[in-house]
């Protein structure tokens, strides 16, 4: 079984990168998420990475150079000296996470800023996180130790432990 490996790509080229991966027929993931940017006389809802800069592809060595010809790809993420890779179920988190998100919840004040939390309902039961305060909301950050990076996702407060 193929594991999803990371590329590293330059800011603002995720979304051309993906569409020509595809073309070249390296299955490829990137999560993307829905904000709302205000301009002085209209709000725009606009889809952007989740992980900017980053994709996730999944593909064996013999296309491992292809993916260069892409154009916007800077490197492979690496760890150890080697390719970082993720598991199908990491990948599989992500998915139910960026599909998960929805309305901001209003969490209760037992709950502070920095504590550890874990999920106890719901699509991503079992996965843990940090809860952080952002623009006024609180929301979980999840970490994905093996490439070091995090992202925001939005639980209802009866879906939370502090552990």
């Amino acid at each position: 079984m193929l594991k999803w490996k990371v590329l590293h790509v330059k800011y603002g080229h995720e979304i051309k990168v993906e569409q020509q991966l595809g073309r070249f027929g390296i299955v490829n993931y990137l999560p993307k998420i829905k904000i709302i940017r205000q301009w002085s006389d209209r709000k725009k809802v606009i889809i952007t990475p989740a992980f900017p800069g980053y994709i996730f592809i999944n593909s064996d060595n013999t296309l491992r150079n292809k993916v260069f010809y892409a154009k916007g790809v800077l490197k492979y993420v690496r760890s150890d000296n080697k390719d970082a890779t993720l598991e199908n179920d990491e990948i599989e988190m992500i998915r139910i996470a960026e599909s998960s998100i929805s309305e901001p919840q209003i969490l209760n004040n037992h709950l502070e800023k920095g504590d550890q939390v874990e999920i106890i309902e719901g699509p991503l039961s079992g996965y843990t996180g940090e809860l952080i305060e952002f623009m006024g909301k609180k929301r979980i950050v999840l970490f994905i130790k093996k490439i070091a990076i995090g992202f925001f996702v939005e639980i209802p407060v009866n879906h939370l432990r502090l552990i």
